[in-house]
């Protein structure tokens, strides 16, 4: 089998992407965990390209972008709205719901017009948030379409406008799943801030391996400027990765009264910073 298109997992790196990363991983040593200067520019160019002086994260992959987009958005009582067909609620095996420790999804109806064409609607949206208002029910947090879509069609500028109005209205957050976001810039030829952050979009996943032509195994997301998205974990390496308010107590042996001062301090900050 010379060539396939059921996944562009199938499918090597392009020879320009490949020729750029034998380049980095030739060029010496750099400081790790994004510090070197090829994430640097790697970072600055997705700035450039869309415009806005956004965050911008690598993670493993498409899936990964998005469980941890979602989750930094919500906590375990808030809830995602999409279609029934959208790719975190049919292939990414729970992973939104894990990494937000429980986020339910909440999915339109599957057979009108728009969902038929694998989109949502101000409507639909509006249909999930008014629901119910009692405490058990999953509060809606974010709202997630994917441009273009799983069945191939592509919303508007209009379209996504309309959307991102009553997401502000009902204090919703809106995520962009962009696996095929190049394919729908090409079709709408529109510069790509216009359907991302201009019209109201507040984080944007993508792939490498589908429209950037990369290796597979390689994704990111965009967050626009002004979202403040939660860190899911503390730790990792070196004193840096320490929560921001957490202390480190050393115990004196020697001086027994200072110690159970310090020890008293660390204890009141870390209940202040819900530790």
């Amino acid at each position: 089998m010379k060539e396939q298109f059921a996944s562009d997992n199938g499918a090597g790196i392009c020879p320009a992407a490949l020729r750029w990363l034998i380049e980095a991983n030739g060029s010496g040593h750099e400081p790790g965990y994004g510090d070197d200067r090829w994430t640097q520019r790697a970072s600055d160019m997705i700035r450039a390209l869309f415009q806005t002086d956004c965050d911008v994260y690598f993670v493993f992959n498409g899936t990964a972008a998005n469980s941890l987009a979602l989750a930094s958005l919500c906590q375990s009582y808030h809830s995602v709205i999409c279609t029934p067909v959208a790719h975190v609620e049919t292939d990414e095996c729970g992973g939104p719901e894990f990494f937000s420790n429980g986020s339910k999804l909440l999915v339109t109806e599957a057979d009108s017009a728009a969902g038929r064409l694998g989109k949502l609607t101000p409507d639909a949206i509006e249909q999930l948030v008014t629901k119910r208002s009692d405490i058990h029910y999953p509060k809606p947090k974010v709202v997630s379409i994917t441009q273009a879509t799983e069945l191939g069609t592509v919303y508007s500028v209009e379209e996504l406008r309309a959307i991102a109005a009553i997401a502000k209205r009902r204090h919703l957050r809106l995520h962009m799943d962009g696996a095929r976001f190049a394919n729908a810039v090409a079709y709408l030829g529109c510069h790509p801030s216009e359907i991302t952050w201009r019209a109201g979009i507040d984080v944007l996943c993508f792939t490498g391996h589908k429209s950037l032509m990369g290796p597979s195994g390689i994704g990111g997301m965009y967050v626009r400027e002004g979202v403040d998205v939660a860190p899911l974990k503390y730790g990792g390496t070196g004193v840096q990765s320490e929560h921001p308010e957490r202390s480190i107590v050393i115990v004196d042996t020697d001086n027994e009264e200072a110690s159970r001062q310090a020890l008293a301090e660390a204890l009141h900050v870390s209940e202040d910073a819900g530790w």
